[in-house]
């Protein structure tokens, strides 16, 4: 793809493939990452709405300048989505009227949205109505902070342009292993990002329009509550429960379909392990399935049978007993066979 050994993501500012925060000060990136993307269920820290979605990360500030200084976020949004991102958040933006910044904003825009990726952008924080770039572009989904009571956070910016609404006051990872809790549409934004990409993970066949349509549509009304900013504050405030429900309303049953989602909804955690593993997986239609697991001489060191099985699996499996190694698990429903990789040290 052009950039060098990119596994990590890329720094567009500095152009190598450092994306880590150089200093303490370049905290913001890591916050909002931790908001749409913290790992779940690891005992350590925060977990994020996301759960376990995959995060991108992309560096567009220099490291010999201000955290707050953006200078390449719209060529990391065309990276991100050159590199397969289905999902991207944008915690920054300025105001700005010049037809100059607005055909480069909308290029980068329709371009990273002709890929199929579903874009966020952050009102802003300036308590305005005027309208906020990239969050005001066509195609991106604006997001406004609210307070735990619903109300408008007093910094957050509104108005026709604001898409949709979600908490702004959020604990999240910070670097060198800290947490801390920070505030704004910066922290909406990639909230907002990863129930879009929890969403994904249920139905990946989604497009952005889908996804958006069903993320207003299950949105809480909370006009009354913001009498002030009737109509300003987009659909409503984000409501998870009720986006996956309607997600989970474009899925059909057949064994094919299905397969294709368990594909991307199975999970083994830790992975490697010392042998202690936790296998999820999360159907919503009833079927039967084998769950089987052998070590590397094709033995079977775990079988289990579910019929018409529907809802979540967890299960808590110790394979140190079966020694060190690599072993595979494998979920079979009819003919389709969905297979992991486990190693164990």
């Amino acid at each position: 793809n052009g950039y060098i050994d990119d596994i990590n993501g890329w720094d567009m500012a500095d152009n190598d493939n450092k994306p880590n925060p150089p200093s303490a000060t370049f905290f913001h990136g890591t916050h909002c990452a931790g908001d749409a993307a913290a790992v779940a269920d690891n005992g350590v820290g925060i977990s994020s709405i996301g759960f376990n979605v995959s995060i991108m990360a992309v560096k567009a500030a220099p490291s010999s300048g201000s955290p707050d200084q953006i200078t390449m976020g719209l060529e990391g949004m065309v990276y991100a989505a050159d590199a397969g991102a289905r999902v991207i958040s944008h915690s920054w933006g300025l105001f700005t009227t010049a037809s100059s910044d607005l055909k480069q904003i909308d290029d980068a825009v329709s371009y990273a949205y002709g890929k199929g990726c579903i874009i966020l952008g952050a009102a802003g924080n300036n308590s305005s109505s005027t309208p906020f770039y990239p969050a005001a572009s066509n195609h991106v989904i604006s997001v406004a902070a609210t307070n735990q009571d619903d109300t408008k956070r007093s910094a957050s910016n509104y108005g026709s342009t604001v898409d949709i609404s979600a908490p702004g006051d959020l604990y999240s990872t910070m670097p060198n292993g800290a947490y801390m809790a920070e505030q704004g549409t910066s922290m909406a934004c990639p909230l907002t990002a990863g129930l879009c990409a929890l969403m994904l993970s249920l139905n990946p066949a989604l497009t952005p329009a889908q996804v958006e349509s069903c993320l207003k549509s299950s949105a809480v009304n909370i006009d009354a509550i913001n009498p002030s900013y009737k109509n300003g504050m987009g659909a409503g405030r984000i409501d998870a429960e009720a986006a996956m429900k309607c997600v989970a309303a474009t899925l059909t049953t057949s064994v094919d379909n299905v397969s294709t989602l368990l594909e991307n909804n199975i999970f083994v955690y830790p992975n490697p392990s010392n042998g202690s593993i936790q296998i999820t997986f999360h159907d919503l239609s009833k079927n039967d399935f084998k769950i089987e697991i052998t070590n590397a001489l094709s033995q079977i060191v775990y079988t289990e049978q579910l019929l018409d099985f529907k809802g979540e699996y967890t299960k808590q499996l110790d394979l140190s007993p079966y020694g060190k190694g690599i072993y595979i698990l494998a979920l079979h429903l009819g003919n389709q066979n969905i297979v992991r990789k486990v190693i164990v040290y």
